[in-house]
């Protein structure tokens, strides 16, 4: 699953840049979920095993409470993980610079001025791209360059699954990006 920690979706990536730039909520639910399990039974065989073997049941309470701080700082890390997917992120930035470089190569457009994307799910994309096409360009020479450009953009990511093209002139994106930025 391109989302996913397998080895695969892993590739070069260290484990918590995996870890990081996965989108999938199911899996590090799971993930955050087996590692709290495993900590806690950890923690709890290991105050059992301390209050039978020095006849103390205060290292049973101790072990309680690590648990319980296992499972708050799980609760806080999964959170904040996983709030972006539930309310909505930003894609992968290579998405985004793939978008730029396949619209600034067709011959229709004058200039790619930026690109905006949302990570709608695992393996779902929304792309919004602002482009200053050529003046001297028909209508239906530019829905021609937009179905190219979809076309290649999903070709390099499939999970792009809408994209929205904009003509504007780059200070046209330019206030607009600016005035995004501020309201950000």
């Amino acid at each position: 699953m391109p989302g996913s920690l397998g080895s695969e979706a892993k590739g070069r990536r260290g484990w918590m840049q995996a870890f990081r730039d996965s989108k999938d909520a199911t899996t590090l639910t799971v993930l955050f979920e087996d590692t709290a399990a495993m900590l806690g039974l950890l923690l709890a065989f290991a105050g059992i095993a301390l209050s039978q073997w020095t006849a103390d049941p205060r290292y049973d309470g101790y072990a309680s409470l690590g648990i319980g701080v296992v499972l708050a700082v799980t609760a806080i890390l999964l959170a904040r993980e996983t709030k972006g997917l539930l309310l909505g992120e930003a894609a992968q930035r290579q998405v985004a610079d793939d978008i730029l470089r396949i619209a600034n190569a067709d011959p229709a457009i004058r200039r790619a001025n930026g690109v905006l994307t949302q990570q709608l799910g695992q393996e779902s994309i929304m792309a919004a791209l602002s482009a200053d096409f050529h003046d001297a360009l028909t209508t239906p020479q530019i829905e021609a360059c937009i179905l190219r450009l979809e076309a290649a953009v999903r070709g390099e990511h499939p999970d792009v699954v809408v994209l929205f093209v904009k003509p504007q002139t780059a200070q046209t994106w330019e206030r607009r990006r600016l005035r995004l930025e501020a309201e950000a």
